[in-house]
């Protein structure tokens, strides 16, 4: 397998370079976009040259949009700021969240974290002494940026060390890395994985069934050869989902591979996303079609974050659902 540090190297970077592989009109892209393009070649490949409404283009292609003053979106919609303690994110009841890389292996135009990136820390000591002091918190989260894009070595002293404080009992792992680079579940990270002496719980980021091709099918279910449960989460998005046959066939194949649905999100208002933002009432319908066409442990909740909420809140479907059908 082809080291996924150099498949990594190989990005595409230049928003030029992407337009020209991919026949686009230099006029409908954004002139000075606010987050860099990095795209793996891989999804490259996958996207319909000169159709900027493919849903894979759509995602990391930035639009004319972006540069939209619109009102209601900020930098930080989430407030964020308010509840850091260094890299270390106090927002959930009984969770606590852990910025453990802020790099990604690819830039989504959606990115709610997309202006408030930081250099790498070097060690997390401060933060893990917060984690041993909040004994209230049952499970570490790891997000990011995205923590896989930290080396195997890195992970396997970050892990091992909250795995060591009695009061957490889960780690959740959150990342898109697979989806561009399926080669990042190599055989060390999943020797890691599979040796944890804590739960762990796997959380895919994926929104359109053309990412989930073979290889990256392939990689998840080694991980769930090794007893790794695997959650999805989705972002309701403008032009790459908005259709029930969408995200019907999305869910569909995530079930079918064993990979559970969790959230579908409703868009998190940050500047320069204004374009993908789908009202809350169309995605009230879309979700109430979805449990009348999928198996209920299918359809996963429809949710917003709202800033200073202590957990996700459910978005009002006005619909009895009815599981074990």
């Amino acid at each position: 397998m082809k080291n996924w540090k150099t498949i990594l190297s190989q990005n595409v970077t230049c928003l030029d370079e992407a337009a020209a592989l991919l026949a686009l009109p230099l006029e409908k892209l954004a002139c000075r976009p606010s987050l860099p393009v990095n795209i793996p070649r891989r999804l490259l490949k996958k996207m319909k040259k000169g159709q900027l409404d493919d849903p894979i283009t759509r995602q990391f292609i930035p639009l004319r949009e972006e540069e939209l003053i619109v009102p209601g979106y900020t930098t930080d919609p989430l407030r964020e700021e308010g509840c850091r303690m260094g890299r270390l994110l106090s927002k959930f009841h009984g969770r606590l969240l852990l910025l453990a890389n802020p790099s990604c292996s690819m830039h989504c135009r959606f990115c709610f974290r997309r202006h408030t990136r930081h250099a790498k820390a070097s060690t997390f000591e401060k933060e893990l002494g917060a984690i041993r002091q909040s004994t209230d918190c049952q499970e570490l989260i790891l997000s990011g940026g995205d923590p896989l894009m930290s080396s195997n070595s890195e992970l396997r002293k970050l892990l091992h060390a909250a795995a060591s404080i009695p009061h957490i009992e889960r780690i959740r792992i959150h990342t898109r890395a697979p989806i561009g680079i399926p080669e990042r579940i190599d055989a060390e990270f999943l020797d890691i994985i599979g040796h944890m002496p804590r739960q762990v719980v796997f959380v895919i980021h994926t929104n359109h069934a053309d990412e989930l091709d073979d290889e990256v099918l392939e990689a998840l279910g080694r991980l769930r050869r090794r007893g790794i449960p695997i959650l999805s989460q989705t972002v309701l998005l403008r032009g790459v989902n908005d259709s029930l046959a969408a995200l019907e066939g999305l869910f569909r194949t995530l079930i079918n591979h064993g990979i559970m649905p969790y959230y579908l999100h409703a868009l998190d208002k940050v500047h320069g996303t204004s374009h993908f933002d789908v009202c809350r009432k169309e995605g009230v319908l879309l979700h109430q079609a979805l449990v009348k066409k999928l198996p209920g442990y299918g359809v996963p909740r429809f949710v917003e974050e709202r800033a200073g909420a202590a957990a996700k809140t459910h978005i009002p479907c006005h619909l009895k659902r009815t599981y074990g059908a």
